[in-house]
């Protein structure tokens, strides 16, 4: 494993920040099993498969890891997304000869005991650098409304809500992009929707606009849609 960055967490322990490999896969999937068990909506994640796990450490994608006293407490990945019906450019209506330079922001994983502590917004960065750094043309992302904390980490990396549809067999989910080759350029309208109102926000995003961040106003949450202009 190669270490990419140390520090130290709020509580004073000292991590380290590493590139995973299939030394790690066990690590990985067994971390994983136990986050999901510990959230009170494990659908709003979506796991990773052994075999997608298989298909990263071979060298379609890209696995960071946190250390803390020499255990993995926290994990996020990139993958190569498999060119075939279920891939996420189709449904934002990315062109055919456009798909092979996507790449996906997957599964971010936290133990418990470590949230709250920046780890998933640190792991994000290096990723996302290391991203820039090659030649994608868009970065993907699925995310489930009401998962506060993932929203608001893709909102951060300057990925923006181009559809909201059911994924995963059958599960809803906002689609988020980034194209890493032009930036975004919005009106001056603006609309505020309830997270709730799915029918509106399809309605919204169909007609071209994006989402870009979200606000809590009376304990209610809005998605900030604006009207893209290019």
């Amino acid at each position: 494993m190669t270490i990419l960055f140390e520090g130290k967490m709020d509580n004073g322990e000292v991590y380290q920040l590493k590139t995973l490999s299939f030394a790690n896969k066990s690590e990985i999937l067994s971390l994983q099993v136990d986050t999901i068990a510990s959230i009170d909506m494990p659908d709003s994640l979506q796991p990773l498969s052994d075999g997608e796990v298989d298909v990263i450490l071979s060298g379609k994608g890209l696995v960071v890891g946190v250390y803390s006293n020499e255990a993995l407490v926290a994990f996020r990945v990139l993958l190569e997304p498999p060119l075939d019906d279920e891939h996420l450019g189709l449904d934002i209506g990315l062109k055919n000869q456009q798909l092979s330079e996507c790449i996906y922001q997957e599964i971010s994983i936290v133990h418990p005991h470590f949230r709250g502590m920046g780890l998933q917004q640190l792991m994000g960065q290096l990723l996302m650098k290391e991203v820039k750094e090659k030649n994608y043309g868009f970065v993907l992302a699925t995310v489930a409304p009401f998962n506060i904390p993932s929203l608001k980490d893709k909102f951060s990396h300057g990925l923006e809500i181009a559809a909201l549809k059911f994924k995963y067999g059958g599960m809803l989910r906002y689609i988020f992009v980034k194209d890493l080759k032009l930036d975004s350029e919005f009106g001056k309208r603006e609309q505020l929707i309830p997270m709730e109102n799915i029918e509106k926000q399809q309605a919204v995003l169909d007609s071209g606009w994006r989402g870009v961040g979200i606000q809590c106003i009376r304990d209610e949450w809005f998605v900030v849609y604006k009207e893209k202009v290019n």
